[in-house]
């Protein structure tokens, strides 16, 4: 059908197939009616999928997805392009020219950046970032290449990871030598000791959490730590003076200021083992400062074996060994760990010759009921003499045999007895000696073979005995003579029972024979002595006599207990004797008178 001009349809016109390529021809153009639909547009200026876009009222089209430009095309031309955000709401307007002639890769002065097919770019002479430069995070090494990198202000630099390499890196014209792991040993928290970094200082000049310090000294170099010569310690020197000071900032009683010691290889500074030993300052009293110091050891070996309390210096100046509580400048307090015998020794002096003399104060404390058994003791425990002076001078020694000589130096201090004076002896009260055996015990004239001595003789009944004795103080004979002042027999009659009259009288005292001789130890010069001889008088009254007729002679020809005569009971035998004699011649008187 030709020439038709225009056609109404009301119902559905139907169009076949004119050739393979188009359904209808309009003015000799082909047209395939299958792609009529893309124009049957929902919205206009809407962009929707297998559609025509169709501009609206004002020739703009929005939802577009993709926008594809021929890369062999001329470009867009407009005044202004701008870039809408998501929300629509933002916008940025670009400039036609500066996208006009761009290098990839390469900087151009007024033209936009654009990176090569490597994301490459460089020739930029200048570069101003105001808010973050941000370098790729994507790949494993970021780098950024240039000459200068210059700010009139602080420059900030945040990366995740920094990486500098240069030959050479210089801070403010000087070549910084460290490397970076020795850099990274400043990267502290001033104040605070951290492993593997930099010591650093806080603001008040103190750092912490130091777990352990090796070096060979520790010195003060700088006159804020240090004390000058002549400063009196107990009046001005600060505790900042000092090169170490250990503080505690607390003011509670008990609280510890110290330094413990650890000797072991197995034990870690940090370990919780309990320490080797301690030395600490501890507050006592709520007073500003005011502490203890105070000494510890351990002498368990478990691992958490406590240190116990050695030494204590007070505050007010009383230094103790072994209690907590000294009383007195020095106190010593000993304990069971150290005994000689049952006695706890104390205190233990000695000298430092190859063969030591050594001395030593004990004491023990016996179990309740046997406090007879307490004392204390002190002397050396060596062979050596025990001396006590006064002057910086000797005035009294006691050896080894138990003799105790005072004021001796004349005799190069060897006591003879058991207590051997160089003066004189006083006594306000009197002298006492307990003896059970028949010896003296005072003796005098220590010299030669006999000692004059008093003492005891029980031989022949309980008597008081005035002679000659060995150096052991036993009886060895009588003097030539004994001279002396009054001697008194006890005689009150209430000591006394079966009295009676003697028997002894004239007759008697006719048979006596009054001696003349000399003794046998008397010398050449001595006169002769006048007595009786006990042998002969023993049969006519052998009251008055004593002693063993068949006592043994000693190697000095001296007899222990010889015989001997009261010659005070003589004095009664002798006055019955004039009695007797009396009444005698008053009986011739009368019988002479007429």
């Amino acid at each position: 059908m030709s020439g038709l001009t225009s056609l109404s349809v009301s119902g559905t016109l139907t169009a076949t197939t004119v050739n393979a390529t188009s359904d209808i021809q309009v003015n000799g153009t082909s047209y395939n009616l299958t792609q009529l639909d893309r124009v049957n547009v929902t919205t206009i200026g809407t962009a929707q999928a297998s559609k025509a876009l169709v501009l609206d009222a004002n020739r703009s089209a929005s939802n577009i997805y993709n926008l594809i430009i021929d890369p062999n095309g001329t470009g867009i031309v407009c005044s202004t392009l701008k870039f809408w955000n998501a929300a629509g709401t933002a916008s940025n307007t670009l400039a036609h020219m500066y996208y006009v002639g761009v290098q990839e890769g390469g900087a151009t002065a007024s033209q936009a950046v654009v990176l090569n097919s490597t994301k490459d770019y460089s020739g930029i002479r200048n570069l101003s970032c105001s808010g973050t430069l941000t370098i790729s995070t994507s790949i494993a090494t970021p780098s950024i290449t240039c000459d200068t990198i210059t700010k009139a202000g602080t420059i900030t630099l945040s990366p995740t990871t920094l990486n500098l390499n240069p030959t050479t890196l210089q801070i403010a014209g000087t070549a910084v030598t460290a490397t970076a792991a020795e850099l990274n040993a400043v990267d502290v928290t001033a104040g605070a000791a951290a492993v593997s970094k930099a010591l650093v200082l806080d603001s008040s000049g103190s750092i912490g959490t130091i777990t352990k310090m090796t070096c060979t000294s520790i010195r003060s170099t700088t006159t804020e730590c240090q004390i000058t010569a002549g400063t009196a310690l107990d009046t001005s020197a600060e505790c900042r003076a000092y090169p170490l000071c250990i503080t505690n900032d607390t003011d509670t009683v008990g609280s510890v200021a110290g330094i413990s010691f650890m000797i072991d290889s197995t034990v870690a500074p940090i370990s919780t083992s309990t320490p080797s030993a301690v030395i600490a300052a501890v507050r006592t009293t709520g007073a500003y400062a005011v502490s203890d110091l105070r000494f510890y050891t351990r002498s368990g070996s478990a691992f958490g074996s406590p240190v116990a309390e050695r030494i204590r210096l007070t505050a007010d100046g009383n230094f103790d060994i072994g209690s907590s509580s000294p009383p007195t400048r020095l106190s010593v307090v000993g304990d069971s760990g150290n005994l000689s015998g049952s006695w706890q020794r104390v205190c233990n002096f000695a000298n430092d010759n190859a063969s030591p003399i050594t001395g030593e104060i004990q004491i023990v404390n016996a179990a309740t009921g046997a406090s007879s058994g307490n004392g204390m003791w002190f002397g050396t425990t060596t062979s050596d003499p025990l001396r006590l002076g006064v002057g910086n001078s000797t005035v009294m020694n006691l050896n080894s045999s138990s003799r105790l000589g005072v004021g001796l130096s004349v005799l190069n201090w060897s006591p003879e007895a058991t207590i051997h004076a160089g003066g004189w002896i006083y006594s306000h009260d009197g002298f006492y000696r307990r003896t059970q055996s028949n010896s003296a015990s005072y003796m005098f004239a220590w010299a030669g073979v006999g000692y004059g001595g008093v003492g005891w003789d029980n031989t022949n009944g309980q008597r008081v005995r005035i002679g000659i004795t060995n150096q052991d103080g036993t009886w060895a004979g009588y003097p030539n003579s004994v001279y002396g002042g009054p001697y008194t027999n006890g005689s009150n009659r209430r000591l006394k029972t079966d009295i009676r009259d003697c028997p002894h009288g004239l007759s008697t005292g006719m048979q006596m024979r009054p001696r003349l001789f000399r003794w046998k130890s008397s010398e050449d010069t001595e006169p002769d002595s006048i007595g009786f001889i006990a042998q002969e008088l023993q049969p006519l009254v052998p009251e008055v006599v004593s002693g063993d007729e068949n006592c043994p002679e000693d190697e000095n020809g001296m007899i222990a207990y010889p015989m001997g005569i009261e010659m005070a009971s003589i004095t009664a035998v002798l006055w019955k004797a004039i009695q007797e004699l009396t009444a005698r011649v008053e009986d011739l008187e009368h019988k002479a008178i007429p």
